[in-house]
């Protein structure tokens, strides 16, 4: 699956960019539902920066679902490279 998402921000795209690729403060911001991120991988260069982080689901589950999830761990990926 692949979701996206448009925002807007009060500042600077630069400041907003230099924010989501701070491993220091994404591992620090707490989401409904999901525990607080593992770092894959952060990368940085004098033209290009990225962060990939990896989130566990752990809310709760309808019926269905959590038949499903008890055979596999519900995680999920979120990926950004900026240039």
């Amino acid at each position: 699956m692949k979701f996206t998402a448009d925002h807007q921000f009060p500042a600077p795209p630069s400041a907003v960019v230099d924010l989501l690729i701070d491993p220091d403060f994404m591992t620090t911001v707490e989401l409904p539902d999901l525990a607080l991120p593992t770092v894959l991988v952060h990368e940085v260069s004098d033209t290009a920066a990225g962060l990939q982080l990896r989130y566990e689901y752990v809310g709760g589950f309808g019926n269905i679902a959590r038949q499903v999830a008890v055979r596999a761990a519900a995680f999920g990926m979120r990926v950004l490279y900026c240039d």
